[in-house]
């Protein structure tokens, strides 16, 4: 994902993914299909006052489809700029048929770049390729953008509330799970200090929201040093991976924002 603090033009943002600018629709979709180009939605928001942020395309493994697979971008509006996060709106699309139009509500946290997505429990609209898909998806947009101001709210919520060491913990082992196909945090590549590892001073508070955003960043983002045996017994080191692909990131956001809400619910 490459993001940016200031707005990215419509053809930087399809420079970093061309398949937002397909000229068609892939030979693979039928009749039916109706292709509406990612770039005629982005420039009906831009409209709106949304400016892209944030950008990125899926890999591909077979060819045919490259310059229409899916994308993710990043759009929010600039009246937010001067605080610690602001809430963004989350596009993905594609030309190929492997995902319709989906509008997320998202928070951006400045100090480290964090793209957060809203939980399970928030609305998110779906547009399939089919009738009017450029006018359903800005009305979409705003079912996202309603939204906003109950973020915010969330956001206040898991900033006040204090955590002592063990519970961040509880709320790191928890979290581990959901990033690593194991039944347990102890079953786990890396440690719970690990994923509660504080990287900038302005994480190191003691409250959910701080904790969560902690365990957010180094589960995804990755870069933690891991220990493992292989089957002879020998230690192999590595380090784990940025969760990158968009339809793992968009899951595992949502899944760590879900538990912090489930936290604050205790915590009250």
């Amino acid at each position: 994902m490459y993001y940016s603090r200031t707005p990215i033009t419509l053809d930087e943002a399809a420079r970093l993914a061309p398949s937002i600018l397909a000229a068609d629709q892939h030979e693979s979709r039928s009749d039916i299909y109706c292709y509406v180009p990612t770039r005629d939605i982005l420039a009906g928001l831009m409209q709106e006052g949304f400016n892209i942020h944030g950008v990125t395309e899926a890999a591909v493994r077979n060819r045919s489809r490259n310059g229409f697979q899916k994308h993710l971008i990043r759009l929010r509006k600039e009246d937010n700029a001067d605080a610690k996060e602001a809430p963004e709106l989350v596009l993905i699309n594609s030309h190929d048929g492997s995902s319709a139009f989906r509008l997320i509500a998202g928070l951006i946290r400045f100090a480290c770049a964090n793209g957060i997505i809203l939980g399970n429990g928030w609305q998110d609209v779906r547009v399939k390729h089919t009738g009017d898909v450029l006018d359903n998806v800005i009305e979409g947009t705003f079912t996202v953008v309603d939204q906003f101001d109950e973020s915010a709210e969330a956001v206040d919520r898991m900033k006040s509330v204090r955590l002592d060491r063990e519970e961040q913990e509880v709320f790191a082992r928890a979290a581990i799970p959901l990033r690593f196909n194991v039944e347990s945090a102890a079953d786990a590549p890396v440690t719970v200090d690990q994923v509660n590892y504080c990287r900038r001073r302005s994480d190191s508070g003691n409250d959910l929201w701080s904790t969560f955003n902690r365990v957010q960043e180094n589960l995804v983002k990755g870069n933690l040093r891991t220990r493992s045996k292989d089957r002879y017994g020998r230690i192999r080191r590595n380090v784990t991976k940025e969760v990158k692909g968009i339809d793992q990131n968009v899951k595992l956001n949502r899944a760590l924002f879900t538990l912090a809400e489930e936290m604050a619910k205790l915590k009250q």
